[in-house]
């Protein structure tokens, strides 16, 4: 049996830490669990597309993974977003119904795809596909600067039909940008969609909270000064 030494643990330990120490304060871990009719691409990034990163996406093809029609099993990823992130759903259809629906936690907190909590657009690219891939994220990046965000028109609960009921999904809906039927605006592209907000709220830099710790001392020794001289009013 392989037994690792104390000081090699500690070193591992040491190293983790570093790594930990290095990501921005406020950074969570998210559970996301999410599948669409019938493909989709999740990310992450800034509200103007910059610092894009691809998690993860569905399977190709129609076989399912498992069961049938791609839907029918959904995905569940676990990454990182740091302060001031969205994240992003590309997603488009083969034919047919289309919409998307997921979950996503972390400690402390959690969004499900329910329309007020995203903001959605028809990607200027085109379909790509059963089989095809999404374009490389500096595309993305900049179809989703040029993006006309609305809130999504159409939404449905989870066990509505053809899709029956999704499991891990919480109360997440499925949604689409203008219609869960056959006949959408995006059947020649695919849509995107991005949280309404961050997940989590941008953490003030060290240098801003430097700036509010020099305002506090200065009103607490302006307050000290007034009151030494009141003192000394008032013993005359």
């Amino acid at each position: 049996m392989y037994r690792l030494s104390v000081p090699a643990l500690l070193l591992g330990l040491g190293m983790a830490g570093n790594a930990l120490a290095m990501l921005p304060p406020g950074t969570v871990s998210v559970n996301g669990t999410l599948t669409a009719d019938n493909h989709y691409g999740l990310y992450v990034g800034q509200a103007d597309g910059s610092g894009l990163r691809f998690i993860g996406r569905n399977e190709k093809g129609d076989a399912g993974a498992p069961g049938v029609y791609n839907w029918s099993q959904p995905e569940t990823w676990n990454f990182l977003v740091t302060p001031g992130e969205h994240l992003y759903v590309m997603a488009w259809d083969d034919g047919g119904p289309q919409g998307w629906i997921g979950n996503f936690t972390w400690t402390g907190g959690g969004i499900a795809s329910q329309a007020p909590d995203w903001r959605a657009a028809v990607a200027p690219g085109g379909n790509p596909g059963g089989s095809g891939d999404l374009p490389a994220t500096a595309t993305l990046g900049g179809y989703i600067v040029m993006a006309d965000w609305q809130a999504p028109a159409a939404s449905a609960p989870n066990g509505a039909s053809p899709w029956g009921a999704i499991p891990g999904v919480g109360t997440g809906h499925w949604l689409w940008h203008d219609s869960l039927d056959s006949t959408s605006l995006s059947d020649a592209h695919f849509a995107m969609f991005r949280t309404a907000n961050p997940l989590v709220s941008a953490v003030p830099e060290p240098s801003t909270y430097a700036m509010l710790g020099l305002g506090a001392l200065l009103v607490l020794t302006v307050t000290r000064r007034v009151a030494r001289d009141q003192r000394k009013q008032w013993l005359g």
